[in-house]
This record gives C-alpha cells, structure tokens and sequence, in this order.
C-alpha cells in the first residue's frame, strides 16, 4: 500500500512539472498493480481507467478492469502471458508444486488411464500427441510412453526452452495454440491425443480451441483438457460474466466468466455445448482440487472428449 501511494505522489508531481503523458500513464499503470495486489480493488480498478483515458488502446489496462468491474473480454491479451512467463519460467516448476500444489497433470493422467484402452499398461496408445499450452512440460511424462510421437506449443518462448531442456517432446513450437491449430490443419496433420492442462483458464471462449481440435484430429481422437469450475468459484472474486452473445454481472446463461484472478472459469453446461458444436463427444467428467490459492482449493473439471466420425 505504501508504494502505491508513492506512485500517487510521483503521478501528482509529475504532473505538476509537465511530464511526458506516456510516461504519467506508465505510472498510472504500475500504481493499479499496487493497489490490486494490496486488496484495493476499487482504486486499482480506477486506476486503469485513468490509463485508458489517457491511452484507449492499452489491451493490458483493459483485460485487467474487465477481470475487476466486469467487461468484454474472450482471452487473455498474449502481451500479457508471454511478459508474465519471462520472469516466471524459471521458478514455475517449484511454485506450482510447492506453494499452489499443482496436480492437474495427474488428476487428467488418471481420466486418460481410465478412459483409453491400453494407456494404463502403458503400452502405444496413440501415434500422434498433441501438448497444447505445454509450459515447462509437466503433462509430458506421464504421457510420453503412451504416444509414438510427442508435439507441445506454448506462446510462451520462456517456457517452451524450459520444456526442451526435458527432452521429453519430439518437436517444440512457440505459438498461440488457436494459430498452431489451424496451421496443423491446412497441413493436414491428423492428431489422435491432444491434451490441454490449465490452458483454457487464459482463453475464456473457447469455440476457437474447441474447433481447431476437430479440424486436426482424426474420428475417435482423444481431446482432454481442464478448466475452473464455474459453479465452484461464485463467490466475491467474481465479477464479469459472458455468453455467446451478451456480457454483464448477471444472465442466467452466462458460461464463462472472468474473475479478478484475470483468470477464466467456464460452466460445465457451457463446455459441453461449445464441444457439442464442435462435434466433441464427453466421454468423462471429474471434479477434483487442481491446484491451491492463498491456502484455498481451486476447484476445476478435467474433461474427457472424443472427436466424433
């Protein structure tokens, strides 16, 4: 709090001597982060509004209002994901199983085991794998000796050379996972496994993701993946919920909802219906703890679809 209020100060004298307004928004911007990270939600979000007065264009500025006063937002700006990861990357192994005790990778392992022939014995159950938001590679193990061939994509190229120090997956890529779908797609790449552990939590809308697994994926592939549980996380974080075709605090078909976290939690009706479209069959459905916040479980389900013939 302190230092937020130090940036106060700065901004007011700042302006008083007729600083650079680029460089007053700066400020502006680093005093919001202050403020949301000492509990000050209300002068953080106010705050951004002043950068966005200043600067309309400012993507970061306005995901982070939308998580904390409710707005149009469908995914998190990939600025923002890949400047997180570049100071992240080399402490995420030990953060997530440390501090957040991080366990979607095995939690999905377990619904593949159950849910796929021959993968519990670990024998070659699929020939071509897909990683989709792979990271650091934490899912890779697991599935590594139940595909022939192993491709992770992260937009992160922090985390992607953390990844290739593994030595796990047979070829990395930096990406944004909607693009590198749809690129794999005009190749004609035929995926039989595509995974997704805690990716979906940046993307909100999930049509996109959803429709490029099906154009890449041969009939009866396998497509898991993981999100936040939005009937579990109702509570004074949440602030903005979406549809298909409106967005707002309230709307009672509301599956997909931007919480202060910046994170996004989708509805179990939700999912199905966008996989639905998809031509994404659910296969199984479970609810567990995937990781830890503040002390607190975070709820999420780990989906298990099959692509329709």
């Amino acid at each position: 709090r302190e230092a937020a209020d130090a940036y106060g100060r700065l901004i007011e004298l700042k302006r008083q001597t007729g600083a650079d307004a680029a460089a007053v928004t700066d400020l502006h911007y680093t005093r919001a982060k202050l403020l949301k990270k000492c509990g000050a939600l209300d002068e953080a979000a106010t705050a951004y509004e002043m950068v966005l007065a200043a600067d309309p264009s400012h993507e970061l500025a306005a995901y982070k209002l939308a998580a904390l006063r409710g707005g149009a937002a469908t995914s998190m700006p990939a600025e923002y994901v890949v400047k997180l990861y570049r100071s992240y990357a080399g402490k995420f192994d030990e953060h997530l199983r440390g501090a957040l005790r991080y366990r979607t990778p095995e939690v999905m392992w377990e619904c593949l085991r159950r849910t796929s022939s021959g993968a519990a014995a670990g024998e070659v159950r699929w020939s071509l794998a897909a990683d989709l938001g792979c990271g650091t590679g934490l899912v890779a193990p697991l599935i590594r000796s139940s595909c022939r061939r192993l491709v992770g994509v992260d937009l992160s190229p922090d985390m992607v050379a953390k990844a290739r120090e593994r030595s796990i997956y047979d070829e990395l890529d930096v990406s944004d996972i909607v693009d590198w779908l749809r690129a794999q797609a005009e190749t004609g790449a035929s995926f039989d496994l595509v995974v997704a552990a805690d990716v979906l939590v940046y993307v909100g809308a999930l049509d996109g993701v959803f429709a490029g697994v099906a154009a890449c994926t041969a009939p009866g592939a396998t497509f898991a993946f993981s999100v936040e549980a939005l009937d579990a996380s109702l509570d004074a974080t949440v602030v903005a919920r979406r549809d298909t075709g409106s967005s707002g605090r309230d709307g009672a078909d509301a599956g997909v909802v931007l919480a202060s976290t910046g994170r996004f939690v989708h509805d179990e009706s939700y999912v199905r219906a966008q996989a639905a479209v998809a031509g994404l069959t659910v296969v199984h459905v479970e609810r567990s703890a995937l990781r830890y916040n503040k002390g607190k479980p975070v709820l999420g389900d780990v989906f298990v679809t099959q692509r329709l013939a």
